[in-house]
This record gives structure tokens, C-alpha cells and sequence, in this order.
């Protein structure tokens, strides 16, 4: 862990720094992730997606896509453009807070939980991702919930394009949490977490919680810099007679949706993607570590203006 003579910073701040660009190079940390285990991905790949990004922006000509796709356009080692919309710096993201959490899981005892967490409501029609965040209200919600249980939590914020196959529902943006939290405390109140977020027949399953191994590719997961369709599937007949169950499959988000993904995720910034409750991002000589702080000096996963509450919150429909 960090020594509490480490300065606490801003995702941007650090990566602006001397220390924070070993991150957009192709060194530690590394891992493997999704079912084919392939390695997580490159600087090259990431500057390719860019320049995809940069066409699209491009091709849409609309005056604040052109102006994103000049921004992106400038990102190079030279001055890094901190676009929450960059694919170069959210892999810069990633890969710092997968080294910043690299202790997080023995200073637990090995005793954590990763917990999926969707707020019911929580949807944005296409073409409304307008708010200067976009995680904002699920971000309210979570920071009361763990607040009510007292559960220190580190993660991030990750948005899908929901859409059927058939075209049973309206397509929309669902943004969702990932955080990593101590077992003991969350398992203890998991009933009264759960009443924050109530589930209904588009969201069935509003929490998943599931023991989480320390690995790389999990601290990873909560900030990756890749988003999905989320296309979900009508049963379909197995080869042994039964019919499969309701089903996903995710795709990669291009075309007028990618651009409207891309500006929102530029006005909110790439510190709105990390969520902290009880932690902070800290540097000290070069190295980079989520540290311990008291609850009230907390400050992110709280909306900016914002203080804690002095009041137990309760949830509300």
C-alpha cells in the first residue's frame, strides 16, 4: 500500500504525469480476458480503434463530433488528449487501475466480492445521452446504497446498447457499476443492499454477486475501454430436443451509435469512469495505489457539490 505520504490525484492529473505514461505503453501489467484468453490489448490496436473512431467522427460532420475526432486526433505521446471517448487513454485507464488495485486483494484476506450492479430506471433512449454524465444517477444510487451498508467498495462505470433480435423492445443505453468489495461486511447486509436496486421484468437480475479471485483480468474488468451491444436472444431448439433459455450475445457498437457514445463519454470525462468509496487514488515516488482513507474524506463515486449524508439514507421505488 501507498504510505499516507502519497498524493492523492485525479485520474487525469496522474496520467498527465511522468509517471502515469508507462500506462500507454505495451508493459506490466498484462493479462488474459474473455473465453479465447488472449491478451489484453496492445497500444497499436488501441491507436488503430482511434483512428476508426476519428472516421466516424468524422463521417457524422456534425460540429461537436468534428471537434472530438480533433482532439483524438492530437492524442500522442508528446500531449495525451484525456478524452473519456479516447480508446488510447481509456486503455491507459485500465491499465492503471489494474496496477493501482494490485494489493487490494490480499490486504482483504483473499475475502472479496465482484458485484454487477444495473439500477432499474436507470435506461437512456437512443440519441438522449445528452447529460454531462451519463453515470451520474447510477452513481447516486450506489454511493447510498454502500453508504446504508457500510461497505467500502473500488470499480467503475461501463454503459451497453440494449437491443432484441426480434425488436421486442426499443433499443436503449443501460449503464451499469462493477466494484470489488471486502466479503464479510457485504454478505452480512446483502438483503438490505439488494433493496436499492429492484428489479422488474426488463431487469430481472438488477445485482450479480459472485466470489472474486484477486486476478488481473477481474480488477480489469471494471474499467474496460471496450462497449457492447447487448443483443438479446429468443429461446432456440438445442440439439438434444430441449429449448435453450433466454440469452445474449454482445457485438461491438459502431456506426451513429458509436459517435452519440463517444461525445457523451467525452463530456463526462475519464474520472467519471472510476467509482471509490472508502479508497483513493494515491502517487507516491512514481508509484500509483488505491489507498485507504477515511469514509468522509472520500470523494469520488460522490457527484460533484455533493457531500456525504449525515442521515442513514433509505432506498426509495
Amino acid at each position: 500500500m501507498v504510505e499516507n505520504r502519497a498524493t492523492l490525484v485525479t485520474i487525469e492529473g496522474l496520467l498527465r504525469s511522468g509517471s502515469g505514461s508507462r500506462f500507454y505503453g505495451d508493459g506490466a501489467p498484462r493479462w488474459r480476458e474473455g473465453r479465447s484468453g488472449s491478451l489484453s490489448k496492445t497500444a497499436e490496436q488501441a491507436a488503430h480503434q482511434r483512428d476508426l473512431l476519428v472516421n466516424a467522427l468524422r463521417r457524422d460532420r456534425d460540429v461537436e463530433a468534428i471537434a472530438l475526432a480533433g482532439k483524438l486526433t492530437t492524442c500522442s505521446s508528446r500531449r495525451r488528449c484525456l478524452s473519456g471517448g479516447c480508446p488510447i487513454c481509456g486503455r491507459a485507464l485500465q491499465r492503471m487501475c489494474v496496477d493501482a488495485t494490485r494489493n487490494l486483494f490480499d490486504e482483504h484476506g483473499g475475502e472479496m466480492l465482484a458485484v454487477n450492479v444495473v439500477m432499474r430506471r436507470g435506461w437512456i433512449e437512443l440519441g438522449d445521452l445528452i447529460d454531462d454524465d451519463i453515470f451520474d444517477k447510477t452513481r447516486r444510487r450506489l454511493r447510498r446504497a454502500l453508504q446504508d451498508v457500510n461497505v467500502p467498495a473500488v470499480g467503475g462505470f461501463d454503459i451497453s446498447l440494449n437491443e432484441h433480435e426480434t425488436e421486442e423492445f426499443a433499443p436503449y443505453w443501460a449503464p451499469h457499476a462493477f466494484i470489488l468489495v471486502p466479503a464479510r461486511p457485504l454478505r452480512r447486509r446483502e438483503a438490505r443492499f439488494r433493496e436499492w436496486f429492484l428489479g422488474d421484468a426488463q431487469t430481472p437480475r438488477p445485482i450479480f454477486i459472485q466470489d472474486f479471485d484477486g486476478r488481473r483480468a477481474g480488477r480489469a474488468y471494471a474499467l474496460k475501454p471496450d462497449f457492447s451491444r447487448r443483443v438479446t436472444l429468443l429461446p432456440r431448439l438445442c440439439a438434444d430436443g430441449s429449448r435453450s433459455t433466454f440469452g445474449t450475445r454482445s457485438k461491438p457498437i459502431w456506426g451513429p451509435q458509436r459517435v452519440e457514445l463517444a461525445l457523451a463519454l467525452d463530456r463526462a470525462g475519464l474520472d467519471a469512469r472510476l467509482f471509490l468509496r472508502g479508497y483513493e487514488l494515491g502517487a507516491s515516488r512514481g508509484d500509483v495505489e488505491i489507498v485507504r482513507v477515511p469514509p468522509m474524506n472520500s470523494s469520488r463515486g460522490i457527484a460533484p457539490g455533493r457531500g456525504h449524508d449525515n442521515q442513514r439514507p433509505r432506498p426509495r421505488a
